[in-house]
């Protein structure tokens, strides 16, 4: 970038004092770093800066006001913009700096892939790439903490931390409180590869521990990588971080441990302190109890009337299999004493198939759940971690109690995966409504 030196010289005349002083860009630096840090105590130029020591490299003449605001912005960018690149690192953690901002809130963006949450669409049958997206405040002075955490646009959890406790979607947290847990620490705190990267990523900067390693392209922006030493003691592993060679916002970073996490930075910035950022999450009871009060055989043609009109079979064979038994099942929920809610009970029903001349209990054979409700009791996901059962995708069930589910024609539907190999797209996509008047 060219300067026009005449243009600055009529800028800074006005404001120049009758002495001329030399200054040295090295202290200069060391200010600015100090002033990112937020000691607002600290002035660009103080007297001891001023020609105290010989410069290590060459020396420029600039007249300075105090009082000149004008005169102190131009200095600033002149500080962090045109200090030579190859003269060390203060360029590059300056800019580094200087694109995060120096507001007291720390705001950041992490996106992640989801590789616990596998689900495909219907009736195709593709996978479906889950995005796993945490929207944080950081207030260090504070000790405060927001998280917002989603899944692929559903919001899952909301966290508050603070040093006089925590708080979530569900409440304080705690022994006293509907989940009951006793862990938790005195001040906020995120998980190792978070905490690394948004407690620690500007005063490892200021402070001299980020170390440039080399270039790079991700994404197609190219970019600088530095490499931020471990924190043993508070568990935080070394992180290599991957700064835009443009803009100088971080855009990546990847833990260097044996279990390396990874993700992508979409939003960095700092904010002034709101309120409103740290307010307590809303409050919601789901359910903390859930048991299976009752489970009758009935008749097919039963299903509908207990499903609100409509159930879902495969008819009386399919693909090899035959209808072993159909049951309704009574539900029962409990609550938390703090909700003031009474128990709620709900209705489902299964359908168990069978290899052909087996029976239920046959190996092989597979239940089909289904309800008006989505129900806890039957391992489908009814209050976090993931978004409840839509139409049109399907989650794959983990093995053991968690159930391959959707959501189609209105009815909740689960397929257990632990009692067979049957694919639960084809299963989902040979459902066909039952008639009333089925036997």
């Amino acid at each position: 970038m060219m300067v026009d030196e005449r243009a600055l010289q009529a800028l800074l005349d006005p404001l120049v004092p009758e002495e001329e002083t030399v200054c040295e860009w090295d202290d200069v630096l060391v200010r600015v770093e100090q002033i990112t840090k937020g000691d607002s105590s600290q002035r660009l130029f103080s007297p001891r800066g001023f020609a105290a020591r010989r410069p290590r490299r060459a020396v420029r003449r600039l007249t300075v006001a105090f009082g000149g605001a004008v005169a102190l912005a131009v200095l600033v960018f002149a500080a962090v913009a045109f200090w030579p690149a190859s003269g060390g690192g203060g360029t590059l953690v300056q800019r580094a700096l200087a694109a995060v901002g120096t507001g007291e809130v720390l705001h950041v963006v992490t996106e992640q892939p989801a590789p616990w949450y596998k689900a495909v669409s219907l009736p195709s049958g593709t996978p479906i790439q889950a995005t796993l997206r945490r929207e944080i405040w950081y207030d260090q002075s504070r000790d405060l903490n927001m998280t917002v955490t989603s899944l692929s646009g559903s919001i899952v959890s909301q966290f508050l931390e603070t040093s006089q406790g925590d708080f979530s979607s569900y409440g304080p947290v705690g022994p006293d409180s509907q989940f009951p847990t006793n862990d938790r620490g005195p001040s906020p705190t995120l998980e190792p590869a978070l905490a690394g990267f948004v407690d620690d990523y500007q005063s490892a900067l200021a402070a001299g521990q980020a170390t440039k390693t080399g270039t790079g392209e991700v994404d197609g922006h190219q970019v600088i990588w530095l490499h931020i030493t471990a924190q043993p003691k508070d568990y935080i592993p070394a992180e290599d971080v991957a700064i835009d060679a443009s803009t100088y916002a971080p855009i990546l970073v990847r833990t260097d441990n044996a279990n390396p996490v990874q993700f992508t930075v979409a939003q960095i910035d700092t904010q002034a302190y709101e309120p409103s950022l740290f307010t307590h999450p809303a409050v919601q009871y789901p359910p903390k109890t859930a048991t299976a009060e009752a489970t009758t055989p009935i008749a097919a043609s039963q299903a509908p009337g207990l499903l609100g009109g409509q159930a879902l079979w495969l008819g009386q064979t399919w693909n090899g299999y035959q209808l072993a038994k159909v049951e309704e099942q009574q539900l029962v929920y409990g609550y938390a004493p703090q909700s003031g809610k009474q128990p709620t009970r709900s209705v489902g029903v299964i359908f168990t198939y069978a290899p052909l001349g087996g029976s239920a209990d046959s190996p092989g054979a597979f239940e089909i759940k289904e309800a008006p409700q989505c129900e806890l009791y039957w391992g489908v996901n009814c209050i976090s971690l993931s978004p409840t059962p839509t139409e049109g995708l399907l989650v794959l069930g983990q093995g053991g109690p968690i159930p391959s589910n959707t959501m189609l024609d209105g009815l909740y539907v689960a397929i257990p995966g632990h009692s067979s190999q049957t694919d639960p797209v084809a299963v989902v996509n040979a459902l066909q409504p039952l008639n009333v008047g089925t036997k």
